[in-house]
Order: C-alpha cells, then structure tokens, then sequence
C-alpha cells in the first residue's frame, strides 16, 4: 500500500469519525465512489475503533471522537447518558434484574421470567434508541437465526418483542457456565480437552451452515463451557448478532457492513464480503488459540492483520507446542489459508480432520487404537456359544478396566435377535455390574 493510500484512508477515517453514526454511510459512499477497497478498509476501522485499542493506522483517536459503544463499562453500570433498565418489565413477564454486558448495538441483561417460576433468562436490548436499517436487520437475523437453529450446543432464543420506547428485544436461555476464553492457557490447552470441544462447537456450526447461516463472530468469549453434572464438559455457541441469514430472495451482491472481532476475522470478511468459509477460517484462529496460548497473527489493526494474512502464516503451530501431532498442524493451516477455496469445504470436514489429527497425540504416547479403543470386533464366531463369549466379554471388561480405570467401554454385539441373543445380552450386563461392584469394593 503506498504513502499516499494510506494517508486517504487516515484523512475520510478521522473525517467519518467526527459524524454521528446514521451519516456515515453516505459520507463513504459518496467520498469512496466505486473504489469499494478503500470504502472496506475505512469501514473496518470505524468498526475496529469500537475495540479498546486508540491507535489505528498511526491516527491516535481520542476518546471523545469514539463512538458511543467503545465507552468502558462495568457489569450492572449503564453507559454515561443510557440509564440503566434494572428493575423494568417487559410484556408482563420478564423483569430486568441487572446489565450482563454490551456489544455493538445490544445490551444484555439478567432477566427474571415471572410466568415460568422466576426462571433466570438472558433478554438483548438494541442499544440504539433509533437504530438504521442495517441495525434493525441485525437484531432480526438474530431472532430469525436462533428461531431456526435446534442445537443442544447453540443457545435457545425463548421470545421476542418490543420495549416500551419501541426498542426491539430477544429473551433466551441463561447459559450458566465459563467462556471459554478463561480456559485457554499460555501454552495451551490439553489436547484431548481440544478435540471434545472442538468436536462439539464445530458440530454447532455446522448445524447453523446446513440451515443458510453464518455466526461471523466466532470468538473464545461467545463459547461458553458448560460443566455437567456427570463431570462432561458441554460447549455453548452464543452471540449470533451480526450473523448472516441466508434467504431465497438475497441478491448476488455478497458485500455487508464490515463488523466482528477484527483479530477472529478471514481476509474477505474484512473486505466486506463474509462468507461460510469466513467461519471456519474464525473456528481455526479459536482452535489454533487453544492449541498454542495464542493467535496465529499479532497485528495491532485490522490492516495489519489483513497483510500478515496473505502472507500466510508464519508462526508455525508445532513450534510452539512441539508435541502437537503434524496431521493437526497440518489440518489448521489449511483452515488458515487466505484463500476461501484453499480452506476446508465444510465446517464438518474441518472438524473431522482436526479432531483425528489432535488424538494421534495419545495413540503416539503410549495407547495404540488396538488397545485404547473399545471395539474389538465380533468376540467369537458362533452366535450362540454363550459360554466363550462370555469368557472373552469377561476378559475385555477386564482389559479395560485395569488399562483406563473410571472410563466407560461399551461392546456392539452383532447378530439376529433372538432369544439366544437376548439371554447373552442379560448375561453381559450382569457381568458388567459384577465387574463394577467388585471395583467400587476396592
């Protein structure tokens, strides 16, 4: 990029800035004309600017020329001039009971659902009190988007409707539990633990693909983490606010609003033109990130960033966790690749590969499939000797139990169903609780 290109995009950047937020869109199409480059780029550091970060392109940005979203807040304290709707009720039936946080153009709040024994929800406010066409679309791509989505790994939306101002809301389900950006360590997290999430979140992903939508705001802090009560851990996917929903009647044009977390984003959506692709290039910075303690790229704007991007990336995964089997390594720099069709097909094939690749780890340290898994086959040839197929069932519940002790195996048994195979079955399962009965003995 030349000097003199930068130094236009500073120039309708600090000019944007100075304009309430509903002229800015017409200032930038009229000042960038059809150069939609240059128009993406100064959108995406309006968008940026809403970050924590002043310093965009060299410009120092002073607090007052920020927008109103970029203002710090603490839980349960309004925004200066936005007083806070703690203790408002909305349709008869959820009471607001304290902020939860903001985004862009919502702000969430605890919530009490009186017809449903004070049940705690979670109710998303539009923020502004005189929201733009984009805005409102937003809000209800939102709604649209959890309405279709039945995912046990994708947050429930329960209902919608208006405040008394006329500012559209959403009541969904409270996910109690952790982000996941509060598990991810310096140096990573433990493969395994990996592998089961992301299994889990890409299975969520996939689900809003296969039904024409795109999160776009893929981020560890809109994955909660769940922990259950049999000591599983369940992945949460949150936050589908600026998520594309796809419609039969969508026009050709592809382009949007440039919006999202810029370090999260693929090159093209900091074009302006996200796509399925997009999301999984976001998945595979979360996945790199809890691999490794870090993002694959360190770039202070989205500029930066986005030329650090095509360059590819240079700081390998196995060198900063060398124990890190090739086949994932491998698996994340496809998912990275700048271009959308260099990158995985599908969220499914993706997570598939990646997640084979991060167990290779445990196999290579000492647990070959042979021994780890626990399918061996058909035990014995003829269906009905029950007696060696009880020996050898005997034998392989003991095997497992010495080699992975508090691990559930189970064991297919193939063959017509019968009475012969239901009296083996009674067998086995008495086995089974004998075994454990022994153990809890100990």
């Amino acid at each position: 990029m030349t000097e003199e290109r930068r130094e236009r995009i500073r120039q309708l950047f600090a000019e944007a800035l100075k304009l309430p937020s509903s002229d800015r869109n017409a200032f930038l199409t009229r000042s960038c004309g059809t150069d939609h480059d240059l128009l993406a780029e100064v959108e995406s550091l309006l968008a940026e600017s809403n970050s924590t970060k002043t310093s965009i392109l060299g410009l120092r940005v002073r607090r007052s020329e920020q927008p109103a979203a970029a203002q710090p807040f603490e839980p349960g304290i309004a925004a200066p001039g936005d007083p806070s709707l703690a203790g408002t009720r909305l349709k008869q039936r959820y009471v607001l009971q304290r902020e939860l946080g903001r985004g862009g153009f919502g702000v969430v709040y605890l919530a009490a659902d009186e017809q449903l024994l004070a049940r705690q929800v979670v109710v998303k406010i539009m923020l502004n009190a005189a929201p733009d066409l984009w805005e409102r679309r937003k809000f209800r791509d939102e709604i649209e988007a959890l309405a279709r989505l039945n995912h046990p790994s994708i947050v429930s939306v329960l209902d919608s409707g208006e405040t008394e101002e006329g500012r559209p809301f959403l009541a969904m389900e409270y996910v109690e539990g952790t982000p996941l950006r509060a598990l991810i360590r310096p140096r990573g997290m433990e493969l395994e633990r990996v592998a089961d999430l992301m299994r889990q979140i890409g299975g969520a992903l996939g689900a809003a693909h296969r039904k024409g939508i795109w999160h776009r705001d893929l981020k560890p802090e809109n994955i909660m983490i769940q922990a259950l009560e049999d000591g599983d851990e369940r992945a949460k996917l949150i936050d589908f606010g600026i998520a594309t929903v796809k419609r039969a009647e969508a026009s050709a044009d592809s382009s949007t609003r440039i919006a999202g977390t810029f370090r999260y984003m693929a090159p093209e959506q900091l074009r302006g033109r996200p796509s399925a692709a997009s999301d999984i290039y976001g998945l595979a910075v979360i996945a790199y990130e809890m691999v490794t303690g870090r993002t694959p790229f360190h770039a202070e704007t989205s500029l930066e960033l986005y030329g650090m991007q095509m360059a590819g990336v240079q700081v390998r995964p196995k060198s900063l966790r060398p124990g890190l089997p090739e086949e994932a390594e491998s698996s994340l720099l496809k998912a990275l690749q700048p271009a959308e069709g260099n990158r995985h097909p599908t969220v499914g094939e993706f997570v598939q590969e990646l997640v084979r690749g991060l167990r290779m780890a445990k196999e290579r340290a000492g647990f070959p499939r042979s021994e780890r898994d626990p399918h061996f086959g058909r035990l014995v040839s003829k269906m009905c000797d029950r007696r060696s197929q009880e020996d050898e069932f005997r034998g392989f519940l003991a095997r497992s139990a010495s080699r992975h002790p508090g691990l559930a195996v189970f064991c297919l048994v193939h063959g017509d169903e019968g009475e012969c195979h239901e009296s083996l079955i009674e067998r086995f399962a008495y086995d089974a609780e004998l075994l454990a009965r022994q153990r809890e003995g100990e």
